[in-house]
């Protein structure tokens, strides 16, 4: 006697897992000592092959014992709030998200950090034995710290890793969401020490691009790898206009020298020889391959200077360091917070949290010239 037709049986598998029995059928295969079986075979959506014998001994039993394989092989059955994905399977699903971000167009330092965030949600899973679904996912991102940027990272990777994996879950921004830290207020910067210590530097280095690196963020406050992109021939006092790309804010910059005589006696008009292969463009983003080897110059750079002063200038002469000596001399100056952000290249909010005790100070000074 002739058996049903699986393609039925087959349609209304997929009708119960939407999501993964699309690449799967139900087959009819014969043989000389057990007569007619059945096999559920094909794909999972994670290209992992699928071809099992099904006990069964009716079209009917072989939907039903499929669709409890099923089951066991991804989780979830007919309501995908339940959804599960056995342990077996992380490598896969982290292969498939990984290779999502490649394809997101993301900057190579963005590409890495979303990755490195994927790997340890896979890792977390894998070492604690858990199974991937909403639970375990939330789970994850409260191990964090809320503060930390951990915890964005936690739930960029949750998002990720839910979507390739078809699993819904909702992340409440206001329970689990990242809090950035309260910005901290610099100390009170002497810019008298600063410009010592870079005339330390000058004494004790004969690196020029290591001197001119530092001279430039020194008298514009710009970020490091900034410096790489500016057009410097045309500048020599100031007020005379510097033209750049600030590859973090991913945008051009208009700056200028802030120490009035400090570009033209260190001759930072002139862009160095020994790094022109590492300039960048001023009006466009540089490659990953440029940024990557901007970082190590500026990397290489900071560490000299480092060793060839004093601890006590060493202390000053760091990137972060020169570029708040810059903000701060720009407040004392009477410049607004607009003013000081734009040469800078950063937010009114971040000048006013971490800034503040520098134009307080002078509050009483400007009252009684102003007023």
């Amino acid at each position: 006697m002739a058996g049903l037709p699986l393609r039925p049986f087959t349609k209304q598998l997929r009708e119960r897992f939407p999501h993964d029995a699309g690449g799967l059928r139900l087959r009819r295969f014969r043989t000389k000592t057990h007569g007619e079986r059945f096999q559920l075979i094909g794909q999972l959506p994670t290209h992992e092959p699928v071809a099992r014998t099904l006990e069964a001994k009716s079209e009917f039993d072989a939907l039903e014992e499929a669709a409890q394989l099923l089951e066991r092989l991804v989780g979830g059955g007919i309501d995908p709030n339940t959804r599960t994905l056995p342990t077996g399977r992380l490598r896969g699903i982290e292969r498939q998200v990984l290779h999502a971000i490649a394809g997101m167009g993301f900057r190579q330092q963005h590409e890495r950090s979303r990755a490195n965030a994927v790997k340890k949600l896979m890792s977390w899973h894998a070492e604690a034995g858990l199974p991937l679904q909403a639970a375990t996912l939330l789970a994850y991102i409260r191990s964090t710290d809320r503060h930390s940027r951990q915890r964005r990272d936690a739930i960029t990777a949750a998002r990720l890793v839910a979507k390739t994996a078809n699993i819904p879950v909702e992340i409440d921004n206001k329970k689990l969401g990242y809090i950035e830290p309260k910005s901290q207020l610099v100390d009170d910067i002497d810019d008298a020490k600063v410009l010592a210590a870079y005339e330390e530097l000058l004494a004790n280095s004969c690196r020029f691009e290591v001197q001119w690196l530092l001279g430039v963020v020194l008298a514009t406050g710009c970020r490091a790898t900034s410096a790489l992109t500016f057009e410097v021939e045309s500048v020599k006092e100031v007020g005379d206009q510097l033209i750049g790309y600030d590859s973090k804010r991913d945008c051009m910059i208009k700056t200028t020298p802030t120490v009035r005589g400090f570009w033209r006696k260190h001759l930072l008009y002139h862009f160095p020889e020994e790094i022109e292969e590492l300039r960048m463009p001023s009006d466009k983003r540089a490659t990953d391959d440029q940024i990557t080897q901007a970082n190590n110059f500026v990397n290489d750079a900071f560490a000299h200077a480092k060793r060839k002063v004093s601890p006590e200038s060493a202390e000053l002469l760091k990137a972060r360091v020169l570029r708040s000596a810059c903000a701060a001399r720009c407040l004392r100056a009477g410049l607004s917070e607009l003013e000081v952000g734009t040469i800078l290249s950063t937010s009114v909010e971040q000048i006013r949290a971490r800034y503040a005790r520098f134009y307080r100070a002078s509050t009483v000074e400007n009252a009684a010239r102003l007023l």
